[in-house]
C-alpha cells in the first residue's frame, strides 16, 4: 500500500505504529505523538492541517493534535 501511495502520490513520508493497544505506547493512535512528531519533523501546524479518517481513531487523534477533522464513509464495523 505504501508503495503505492508514493507513486501515485508526492509524499514527504509515511509514518506507521505497529503496535497493539495492550502494547500502551506512545505512536499508536489515538494518541497524537507520532502525529506531533510528524508536524515538528516537516515543520507544519497543526492547527492548519486536516486529518482525514475512516474510523473514530483517526478523528480522535486528529482532534487531540488540535487538527480539522474529516470523517469518510468507511465499511468498519465500529461503534
Amino acid at each position: 500500500m505504501h508503495e503505492h501511495i508514493r507513486h501515485v502520490l508526492s509524499v514527504d513520508g509515511i509514518k506507521v505504529c505497529f503496535h497493539v493497544d495492550e502494547d500502551d505506547c506512545d505512536c499508536r493512535k489515538p494518541k497524537p505523538d507520532m502525529l506531533v512528531e510528524a508536524a515538528v519533523e516537516y515543520d507544519l501546524d497543526l492547527g492548519e492541517l486536516v486529518m482525514v479518517g475512516d474510523c473514530w481513531r483517526d478523528i480522535a487523534v486528529g482532534r487531540m493534535a488540535g487538527c480539522k477533522t474529516v470523517l469518510i464513509k468507511s465499511d468498519y464495523d465500529e461503534k
